[in-house]
């Protein structure tokens, strides 16, 4: 009877402490993922700090620097700065950061790391731009024919036109109505997206979505070739894609006709320059956090940049 007794004495502390292990073991937990629930909040918060500062400063060489076919030089060689007769000596600086959108590893100060881009606007195509003749180019690269890029062309001139009047192959109030969309906004794009309100577009757009990442607003029909991006460029000359990434990742830039036909003989002369407009996106990033800002330039005028978030 004793033994009995003991060996259930023995089975019920074995028991407990079973379930003192348990529990601590569930509170260690706990305590673990709070302990790495707070980590990650200090870690977001030093993210957010460091992205908003990285922005501040790209957005203030954005309004001070000078402009080279290279991007945006960051005033760190002197000899970049000096003028003869108010021009200025040499075409590029050498220390400028890229304005194509590549992405650039900040220089770490933590564990996480950050990186930013910068793209000129006017290395995308422009959607606002009255010949749409990058955009048609751009769609006959992506397959169709010269009559489907024409085509999709006058229904955003005619969703943008002030007139009701429809161009061949296009569509004014009326074709809206009788499709049950709303009608058309007959105002120069303010987003990208906007174009899911074109009609036929969102079936175009499904196939090619790539376009609404590589679009601007602008109205210029001229692209910069220094800013194009080498994934935008591989669509538009995929010949000579490799060579210009190579040429920019060794700081050789384009900033001559000859240089631009040296590397790509079919650019068509008069519709590309070299230099950013003065329409910036900028964006940093961490794991934790990103942030983009559209930056506008302004000549003469304070502020000296236009931000919106």
């Amino acid at each position: 009877m004793k033994n009995n007794q003991q060996g259930a004495a023995l089975i019920t502390v074995i028991i407990v402490v079973l379930l003192l292990s348990l529990l601590i073991t569930s509170a260690q937990k706990l305590l673990n993922n709070r302990i790495d629930i707070a980590s990650d909040s200090k870690q977001q918060l030093l993210d957010k700090a460091r992205v908003q500062s990285t922005l501040a400063e790209l957005s203030y060489l954005i309004a001070t620097q000078r402009l080279t076919p290279a991007g945006i030089a960051t005033g760190q060689h002197p000899d970049g700065l000096m003028r003869i007769d108010e021009n200025w000596a040499s075409i590029l600086t050498h220390d400028e950061i890229r304005v194509d959108g590549e992405y650039i590893k900040a220089q770490a100060q933590s564990s996480s790391p950050l990186e930013y881009a910068i793209q000129a606007e006017n290395g995308l195509l422009p959607i606002n731009d009255a010949s749409h003749y990058w955009l048609k180019q751009w769609l006959v690269k992506r397959g169709l024919s010269d009559f489907d890029a024409n085509k999709y062309s006058n229904l955003l001139h005619d969703y943008a036109d002030e007139d009701d009047w429809a161009l061949p192959s296009g569509a004014e109030n009326l074709t809206y109505r009788h499709a049950n969309l709303p009608p058309p906004s007959n105002f120069l794009l303010q987003s990208c997206g906007e174009l899911l309100n074109v009609m036929e577009w969102p079936e175009l757009l499904d196939d090619n979505p790539y376009l609404l990442d590589n679009c601007s607003l602008l109205r210029v029909p001229t692209l910069n070739v220094n800013a194009v991006p080498v994934s935008l460029w591989r669509v538009l000359w995929p010949d000579s894609a490799d060579t210009i990434a190579q040429q920019r990742q060794q700081g050789h830039w384009l900033y001559s006709d000859s240089h631009v036909i040296g590397v790509e003989p079919s650019v068509s002369s008069g519709y590309y320059s070299f230099y950013a407009s003065g329409y910036f996106t900028v964006e940093a990033r961490t794991p934790f956090y990103s942030k983009t800002l559209r930056v506008k330039r302004q000549q003469r005028e304070l502020p000296p940049i236009e931000v919106r978030h």
